[in-house]
């Protein structure tokens, strides 16, 4: 006896002549049915295939669709939430930083078969990054130019209320110091990229595409502008009561149109200036991924997309613009700023700050090159390393990489180590890169040292003195039998007090030392990352820098 859909027993070897052909001319009849709904209205987005299909419908009602939605995507949560509501769609909404760093993670396939679609400000850096491979299907379902939100009296002060400012007017207001700004606070993101592009755009006047003649013609000007922005304001988008308080005191924030228009209508009485020489759009593509987290979704994603393009009401609740007839509804339409093509163009711009939010950092990088990390251990620490030195613009550990300013002592740990060699990071400096890579690059085992004696001699750091510089120490670990470990704890005590404390960051190459290797961090008030992971390396990296 087995079971059908409904649960109903069916006795097997039961049937008759006459029930089989009843049975018949129900097949018939359903065939039938199927030919006429020909002419039938199917669901758009969906094909016959899968409206149809017991298996696919099956997944989909045990599955939700789950899109990944950017910081800078927020105020079209509603609105996806409603459309899935009317498809009849279980809509899951799980949550990223900023588009940039969002990005980054999706070209490394950080989210290939855990999510089925993502909705980023813009896909501009998926094409940047070379990623596009990882998306299926794109369709922009909401617009939004980067605008700028100032008080009344900022722009009376600047003239602001009575003629329309361009990007270099503002630039120059800035480096005459009647204009600060606060933006959101991640390191990388795409209001603060559009208002670099669209000011270097202005002051180049060419009216075209950025190249690096004019990224050089424009840095120092650019450099004014920059400076004026105010850190202490990041994140005014989710606390925008922090703006009209007098100890956090902006004259203006630079955002999407809809953040500000958003801000506006919660009673901060900002004014919105679109600059006059146009702005980057922000075009909200809904994405399906090509590796999702179940192949249903794609067509599910689709139908959504549809849904909100053909419901601009639900846009316009958050001050988003419809891709459909842009201006139409009162909004004044906007000249559209080109974007980089080349990544490069756009480091360049993002480099020129004094990285207040970001601060540069010293520290002291050991490796050990012991038998023990022969083959791939010490494989991967040289991808780690390499992956780091590409600098926090463009690699994919983002701002736990290296950045400008960092002060980078770095050894190789054998019997025969000659010394530490140091390196003050900049990667607009070709030899700084190159010190880095052929250290790594340099890097071979020799004969067997205790990971104890390498934790000490990294604790002592690149002036053998034991400052307080944080070391960050590359090993496959140990057993704590190893006797060179006996009197480890002693040997960190021995350490100058005067110097401060002495945390040792271990990036372990061989997880099965784990716990002896948390003993060890624990002596010296550090921690364990498991380095065989990008993730691991990347909580470590953020760790070494808090």
């Amino acid at each position: 006896m087995d079971m059908n859909k409904k649960g109903v027993a069916n006795k097997k070897g039961a049937g008759n002549k006459k029930g089989d052909a009843r049975k018949m001319w129900v097949v018939i009849a359903s065939i039938f049915s199927l030919l006429l709904c020909s002419a039938c209205t199917v669901p758009e987005g969906f094909g016959l295939d899968e409206a149809f299909s017991g298996k696919e419908s099956g997944e989909a009602s045990q599955k939700p669709l789950k899109i990944l939605i950017s910081k800078e995507s927020a105020p079209l949560t509603l609105a996806l939430q409603i459309a899935g509501d009317e498809l009849g769609i279980d809509v899951e909404i799980e949550r990223c930083s900023s588009t940039p760093q969002c990005t980054n993670r999706l070209s490394e396939g950080f989210y290939d078969g855990k999510i089925d679609a993502t909705l980023f400000a813009t896909n501009r850096y998926v094409d940047l990054a070379g990623a596009s491979e990882k998306l299926s299907s794109a369709t922009s379902v909401a617009l939004s130019p980067v605008t700028i939100g100032v008080w009344d009296e900022t722009a009376k002060q600047n003239g602001w209320d009575s003629v329309t400012p361009t990007w270099s007017d503002v630039a120059g207001a800035a480096a005459n110091e009647s204009f600060t700004y606060a933006l959101d606070f991640e390191s990388l993101s795409f209001a603060r990229d559009a208002a670099r592009v669209a000011v270097a755009s202005s002051l180049s006047g060419t009216g075209m595409a950025l190249t690096q003649d004019d990224i050089s013609t424009v840095l120092p000007r650019l450099g004014k502008f920059v400076d004026r922005e105010s850190p202490a304001l990041g994140g005014w988008i989710a606390t925008p009561d922090r703006l009209a308080d007098g100890d956090f005191h902006v004259d203006g924030v630079i955002g999407t149109e809809a953040e500000i228009l958003n801000t506006i209508d919660q009673g901060i009485p900002l004014r919105l200036v679109i600059p006059a020489d146009g702005s980057i759009m922000a075009d909200y593509p809904l994405s399906a991924l090509a590796k999702p987290a179940r192949k249903s979704s794609k067509s599910q994603v689709e139908a959504l997309a549809q849904y909100l393009l053909d419901h601009r009401e639900l846009l316009a609740k958050k001050n988003l613009r419809p891709v459909r007839g842009q201006g139409s509804d009162g909004q004044e339409p906007v000249f559209e700023i080109p974007f980089p093509q080349d990544l490069r163009i756009l480091n360049r711009l993002r480099i020129p700050s004094s990285f207040q939010q970001f601060p540069a950092h010293e520290m002291f990088i050991a490796v050990d090159t012991s038998s023990s990390m022969e083959g791939q251990p010490l494989e991967r620490t040289k991808e780690i390393l390499a992956e780091l030195s590409k600098g926090m613009f463009e690699s994919s550990y983002g701002e736990y990489a290296f950045r400008p300013g960092d002060k980078i002592s770095f050894f190789g740990l054998t019997p025969q180590s000659s010394g530490p060699s140091y390196v003050a990071y900049d990667p607009e400096d070709p030899d700084s890169y190159r010190e880095l890579e052929d250290f790594a690059n340099g890097l071979n085992t020799g004969p067997k040292i205790s990971t104890c004696e390498t934790l000490i001699r990294g604790l002592l750091g690149a002036d053998g003195m034991g400052n307080a510089v944080p070391a960050v120490i590359f090993t496959t670990g140990t057993d704590e039998d190893d006797p060179e470990c006996e009197n480890f704890e002693s040997n960190v005590d021995s350490l100058p007090e005067e110097s401060g404390p002495h945390p040792a960051y271990i990036f372990l190459l061989d997880p099965a030392h784990t716990e002896w290797m948390d003993t060890l961090a624990e002596i010296t008030g550090g921690q364990v990352f498991d380095a065989t992971t990008d993730e691991g390396v990347r909580e470590g990296m953020r760790e070494v820098r808090e």
